[in-house]
């Protein structure tokens, strides 16, 4: 519906608006399941959701997108009526208000014109229809109807909600200076935490103390008024209390009573507190499309001071006893500084906790709980774990999709996991952490594992691959194959997973950030996805590598090495060149081969060998001289043309240097140990797994 490509800024403006109004919104939603699993819903909890969705009907409403207005107004009517306790929150009810939710991200994250309107009305009806139990106003005899009268809705529902739970109400007076009125105010809610509830603010009809405001404030607590009485320094009117159900008059210590002691020490705490979230507040919202620019122009400047340390470093070589040799190379030194203290600033404004992503997770987890009728709670680590806004989110969609599967297959029902011995819940964690210029992300669960061996033969049934290819594979090798496009272990379509979308695609969508993913299971234990990606791709560094008289990039993050290598020591195995590495045997890529040029001759002469790959995949790049490491942005090449081992461009420069093309060590990679292994698939499926065929 809303496309994040629109190159409308009105569109752009409003996912930027949304998508923190969403995610805070997600996160009362999950608060507020867990709240009504124990019992412990409060109704200021839900007018705090009641105000997100109130803010995101607006917004919507202001950018022009009618249906999001029809479902958000349709949550804000839900949670206003339970906000004033007009209806009670049933299963069915907190269900449907998560799927709103699930079809307000959906609608604002489509990158395609996708028709909405059924899934609308039907949400709509469905929260319009919802059986509730409808509560008159009600009423208390032992509470002062003239003190109801001036309460709202909400406010009365608050304060028969406070009885319910068996705190006392209370009622107290207190002057506020006009001046200072935000402040003292502030300060006074500090007292009340965490054990007082404020219900309303009335007005006073004693005079106030002049330059000053008397107000009258109705509290709840199940604190001794003693207590109460010494932390606010004034008497308290008991308006309803189990004990005594009676009113008493009040009178205060001071009719003059201004702020004793300790109101003003919260009050400088709370200015305090004021100062720190107004330095908080003090950001920008930027298009990502900016920062790419400015991101652009950071790289062309890292080719600029290349070339200024080629040039200072030939001239020194020149006039090794030049002054201004001496200036210029203390220049380029200061510059160099100077340079990676801009280009690593522009990098972290570009990154965001990958936590953000996890938020999204829960609520989908519970609409999965209730579709499948399991037991799921997420558990997740390291949240604030930094990584490019652009990546987060492409990792969505990939991570969603493993967590379907991992409810619809992984996970066992509640009474099958009693009877393994589990405890009736299942658990998925989420971690992430950084791992040199790299994330980590790994998604767990404790359910069923994997059974290598079936994925083997339900390989084999669907035509795949051979059993004679099969029968010569180790466990790890009979694992990637759960990433054979059309590979699924269910026969019948299912409303969870199982819809068409293997793991494949998961697996493509993560090579397409230059990232991997592996699988570590035991069965009846569980199962691990290990989600390695690079941090970023906006910029990164990379080798410069010459063959056959061409130029080739070749990201750093995925060399571990560079070695220097005798044409002697690569030999043919199975048809296939290879070199031993420490013990390894590993694949061997001649560049003039894959990019299809003619191979020059080496007259025995000493070439190099670049080491890389990705995770624990290996192979040796085999180029004829290796120039120089640079900092590079990637450019994409057009989708219309596809070049195999390429993941893009990179302009280097003026002058001969010009734009060379970028390696994608995975495709390489890939597509060797596929013509390797003899891997035979059918027509429709155009990539193999990722497979080490060699230890």
């Amino acid at each position: 519906m809303v496309k994040k490509k629109d190159s409308s800024k009105a569109a752009r403006d409003f996912l930027a608006e949304t998508e923190d109004i969403l995610n805070k919104l997600g996160k009362g939603l999950v608060h507020l399941e867990k709240s009504y699993k124990a019992g412990s819903v409060t109704p200021s909890m839900v007018n705090g959701i009641f105000r997100d969705a109130h803010t995101l009907k607006g917004v919507c409403g202001v950018y022009g997108f009618d249906k999001m207005v029809s479902v958000s107004n349709a949550m804000e009517d839900a949670f206003d009526s339970l906000r004033i306790g007009r209806v009670i929150l049933t299963d069915d009810l907190l269900g449907a208000l998560i799927r709103a939710y699930a079809l307000l991200t959906k609608m604002t994250t489509s990158k395609e014109d996708v028709d909405f309107t059924d899934e609308i009305d039907a949400i709509t009806a469905f929260l319009k229809k919802t059986e509730v139990t409808r509560l008159g106003r009600r009423k208390e005899d032992h509470v002062d109807s003239k003190l109801l009268s001036m309460l709202t809705d909400y406010e009365e529902n608050k304060l028969f909600e406070s009885i319910k739970a068996g705190a006392k109400i209370l009622l107290l007076e207190n002057d506020f200076a006009l001046t200072t009125f935000d402040n003292e105010y502030d300060a006074f809610a500090k007292l009340l935490e965490p054990d007082v509830e404020m219900i309303a603010t009335l007005p006073s009809k004693k005079k106030p103390v002049d330059g000053s405001i008397k107000l009258q404030i109705l509290i709840a607590s199940k604190k001794n008024i003693d207590i109460l009485e010494a932390r606010f320094d004034t008497k308290c009117e008991v308006v309803y209390s189990e004990d005594i159900r009676k009113q008493v008059k009040v009178f205060k210590k001071d009719e003059t009573h201004s702020i004793s002691e300790n109101f003003l020490n919260a009050q400088m705490d709370a200015t305090v507190d004021d100062e720190t979230l107004k330095s908080g507040a003090n950001s920008v919202r930027v298009d990502i499309s900016k920062l790419d620019h400015v991101m652009s122009i950071v790289g062309e400047l890292g080719l600029l001071r290349a070339d200024l340390t080629r040039l200072a470093r030939d001239i020194k070589k020149e006039m090794p006893y030049s002054s201004q040799a001496f200036e210029l190379i203390r220049i380029e030194k200061h510059l160099d500084r100077r340079f990676s203290e801009l280009r690593d600033s522009v990098l972290d404004v570009r990154l965001v906790q990958i936590g953000q992503l996890f938020v999204r997770y829960e609520t989908m987890l519970s609409m999965l709980c209730r579709k499948t009728g399991k037991e799921v709670k997420m558990e997740t680590f390291g949240a604030e774990t930094e990584i490019d806004k652009l990546m987060v989110e492409e990792l969505a969609d990939p991570i969603m999709h493993m967590i379907r599967n991992v409810v619809d297959h992984a996970i066992e029902p509640p009474e099958e996991r009693e009877k393994l011995g589990k405890d009736r819940t299942g658990t998925i964690s989420f971690s992430a952490y950084q791992k040199g210029n790299r994330v980590v992300v790994e998604v767990c669960d404790d359910g069923r594992g994997i059974d290598v061996e079936m994925i083997a033969d339900k390989a084999v049934k669907k035509g795949l691959v051979t059993k004679k290819y099969v029968d010569n594979l180790s466990s790890t090798e009979k694992m990637d194959l759960i990433f054979l496009p059309g590979f699924t272990t269910t026969d019948q379509v299912g409303d969870v997973s199982g819809r068409g979308v293997g793991l494949d695609v998961v697996k493509e969508n993560i090579a397409s950030l230059s990232g991997a993913i592996e699988i570590e299971t035991v069965k009846g234990q569980g199962t691990r996805f290990i989600l390695t990606i690079p941090i970023t791709l906006a910029i990164t560094e990379a080798l410069i590598v010459e063959d056959a008289g061409d130029r080739y990039a070749l990201p750093l993050n995925t060399v571990s090495e560079v070695i220097t290598i005798d044409p002697k020591e690569i030999f043919v195995q199975d048809g296939h060149e290879v070199i031993k590495i420490l013990e390894r045997t590993v694949p061997v890529a001649r560049l003039c081969t894959v990019m299809g040029t003619k191979c020059a001759e080496t007259n025995g002469n000493l070439i190099h060998g670049v080491m890389a790959g990705i995770a624990e995949h290996r192979l040796c790049i085999v180029a004829e001289k290796i120039i120089e490491q640079l900092d590079v942005v990637i450019k994409p090449i057009s989708s219309s043309i596809k070049l195999s081992g390429i993941a893009g461009a990179t302009d280097l420069g003026m002058g001969e240097k010009g734009t060379i093309l970028v390696l994608d060590v995975r495709d390489i990679l890939e597509s060797l140990l596929k013509e390797k292994s003899g891997l035979q698939v059918s027509n429709k499926v155009t990539n193999g797994p990722v497979m080490e065929v060699l230890h």
